[in-house]
């Protein structure tokens, strides 16, 4: 069971759910013994199926020693560990996933905190593009400062580039360019919302739907084939982005390791081991990763000069759109009684 410091706000209801499982599993005849964090990291368990929604450090590093010893954690520790925001970041931008988490964030609270001032300066003659426009300016500077910081930091830490690129010849300029893109076109997304409501409290209200929306329906999670579904795919920043960087890394060159990372992961049980060895010990883990890669293949990430131009027009097109739904929207805050 989860420590009650990793539950703030929240405790009674992490406890409710863990709890609910843990009776229905006992319905179904399992015997389920419960620990807190703490009599869990002093004296460890002897169970061989370990359910857990722990999140202190010693608790992870016991949860990765119990499934290196080849009992079935769920809520994996590794798992757990990688979602950590600093390693998140790291793999996601590692595996060509782009987030527009800081393009949000930077203006959702902008105008909706002025929304007063606005109202009494537009009756006296301000131009709402205009104001906007000035807004547009200012956080297309502060997107590109935040990409330049980003790209520095992936250097720093060491993760490797592809050398060439597409557009430009230059992988680091390519991601950089794709990078602000995605970052700009999700500031004017949230620039809109902070147009249209009336209050920063509402405006943090919308974000996280925002940025679920984003995720969902970039088209990694979960595939869409047509529907409403496909729909709101092609709408989001999140599925452009990353069909851009997918493009710009030239994804379908690359070998796949899913396939091999599949049966490694049941290397625990020990013909599986064997065959783990075997496939190391000989060329057919290279042809194992290239037919697999073979098999993923997708024309949406097609390595083209056209494709990745034509994901950045429709990203840029995204706000766009939003920037005249937000300065449409609020050239009637004269109408606003509140």
């Amino acid at each position: 069971m989860r420590a009650g410091a990793y539950s703030p706000n929240h405790i009674g209801n992490d406890t409710a759910i863990f709890n609910a499982v843990a009776e229905h599993l006992r319905k179904r005849g399992c015997i389920v013994n419960v620990y807190n964090e703490d009599q869990f990291n002093k004296n460890g368990v002897e169970e061989r199926v370990i359910m857990n929604m722990c999140r202190e450090q010693a608790s992870i590093a016991k949860l990765q020693q119990y499934e290196d010893e080849g009992r079935l954690v769920i809520n994996s520790g590794f798992g757990i560990e990688n979602c950590t925001r600093e390693r998140m970041t790291r793999i996601l931008m590692g595996n060509n996933i782009p987030y527009p988490w800081n393009g949000f964030f930077n203006s959702i609270q902008v105008v909706c905190r002025e929304r007063a001032i606005i109202k009494r300066e537009h009756r006296a003659g301000l131009h709402i593009s205009a104001y906007i426009m000035a807004h547009m300016l200012y956080q297309a500077l502060i997107c590109l400062l935040q990409v330049l910081i980003s790209v520095g930091i992936y250097v720093w830490y060491g993760i490797r580039f592809p050398v060439g690129s597409i557009v430009t010849g230059n992988f680091l300029v390519d991601f950089a360019m794709t990078l602000w893109i995605i970052t700009y076109a999700a500031d004017l997304v949230a620039l809109m919302v902070s147009c249209i409501v009336r209050t920063t409290t509402s405006a943090m209200t919308v974000m996280p739907f925002l940025l679920i929306v984003q995720l969902v329906f970039a088209g990694i999670i979960f595939p869409f084939d047509g529907g409403a579904a496909e729909l709101v795919e092609k709408l989001t920043i999140s599925h452009w982005g990353t069909v851009a960087i997918c493009s710009i890394a030239d994804y379908n060159a690359l070998p796949s390791h899913a396939l091999f990372a599949s049966i490694y992961q049941f290397r625990s049980i020990p013909e599986v081991q064997k065959i783990v060895d075997y496939i190391q010990s000989s060329d057919l883990r290279m042809k194992m990763d290239i037919l697999c890669a073979k098999q993923m293949q997708n024309p949406l990430y097609a390595g083209t000069v056209e494709n990745i131009l034509k994901s950045w027009g429709v990203i840029l097109l995204i706000g766009l759109v939003a920037i005249v739904v937000g300065i449409i929207s609020l050239e009637f805050i004269d109408r606003d009684k509140r």
